[in-house]
């Protein structure tokens, strides 16, 4: 398998609560993040190599919520994929208390 010979590009842009930190990275092609919220790369890809891209987020809402992330995958060659995570960020704990049922001994 060698090089194909289109550019793939991802977009990722995070929701609302959710920032980025650091700096980004990737195993092949090209990362930038033109802003707090928003993940772009690009780079050819062979049929044989993954593609590894780092990024740090910090969550911004204290309040508990479930977000939704979706990235934009352009293979280059016509198609364009969406993938998406959901996660819980701020979950609440409960406490339940510990009931227990004793039977009398006859």
């Amino acid at each position: 398998g060698g090089p194909l010979t289109a550019t793939a590009r991802i977009t990722d842009t995070l929701p609302t609560g959710v920032i980025l930190t650091g700096l980004a990275s990737s195993s092949l092609g090209e990362v930038s993040m033109p802003t707090d919220t928003t993940i772009y790369w690009s780079g050819i890809l062979s049929d044989t190599v993954s593609v590894d891209i780092q990024y740090q987020v910090r969550i911004t809402t204290s309040a508990t919520a479930i977000l939704s992330n979706s990235a934009s995958i352009d293979d280059g060659l016509g198609s364009i994929f969406r993938r998406t995570v959901t996660f819980l960020v701020n979950p609440q704990t409960a406490y339940l208390p510990i009931l227990l049922r004793y039977k009398e001994i006859e």
